[in-house]
């Protein structure tokens, strides 16, 4: 088996093994490393191909059917802030690190029925999800895994809330990935208006061959 390089103190350097370096020339570094999105197909979802309610990797894997849970380990939390602009008004919403920047360049917190541009938490959660062998990352325990981003915002950020919380608990330790989840869908109305929204809920700590997997060879 190839050994691990880790002489390289580069914080935007990229591990390779020996042997295959010279597969990867250039200047190559962690800003190149690109995580593919997680997206959940909604009723007027441009993914029409895929069940409604259903989750899809990278907008090519349907990863479950709808109302069918997966297995789902958090690798990173990113909290943030982002405008809430109209749906479909072709704009690129701005980002803050923190409220305060928010708020100091004129935007009000959602729901403060101030007048003005509205801004609220956002989170991009990167995730580990089971996928059909072929398009898999990674293995462990005969089952193959990628790594997808998927963002909570409005009310599903109250989900990110309780994943941090959850991974700062004593069975967690502060590692996101100690802990397993289950990852669903749930259909919402209003009155003719039907979504779904993303479900995350706790299993307890994560199987030690998967945990001892993801600190070794993904994370």
């Amino acid at each position: 088996m190839a050994k691990l390089d880790l002489t390289n103190t580069n914080e935007n350097a990229i591990a390779t093994n020996e042997g295959t370096s010279s597969m990867m020339t250039g200047a190559w570094g962690t800003e190149d490393l690109s995580v593919p999105r997680l997206s959940l197909v909604q009723a007027t979802s441009s993914l029409d191909e895929f069940d409604k309610g259903s989750f899809v990797y990278d907008k090519q894997v349907q990863v479950n059917r709808r109302d069918e849970e997966f297995d789902a380990y958090v690798l990173q939390m990113h909290k943030y802030y982002e405008e809430d602009l109209e749906f479909g008004s072709g704009e690129r919403p701005k980002r803050y690190t923190s409220a305060d920047e928010a708020l100091a360049e004129g935007r009000v917190p959602k729901f403060s029925n101030q007048s003005g541009v509205e801004f609220s938490e956002r989170c991009d959660m990167v995730l580990l999800i089971p996928v059909p062998m072929e398009f898999a990352h990674y293995e462990v325990a005969d089952q193959g895994y990628v790594k997808a981003m998927y963002t909570f915002k409005s009310t599903s950020y109250n989900i990110a809330k309780r994943v941090f919380t959850a991974t700062n608990s004593k069975n967690a330790g502060g590692i996101t990935y100690a802990l397993r989840w289950k990852m669903s869908s749930e259909l919402k109305t209003n009155g003719s208006n039907k979504w779904y929204v993303p479900s995350l809920v706790n299993q307890g700590k994560a199987d030690a061959e998967v945990a001892e997997y993801i600190a070794n060879e993904v994370a």
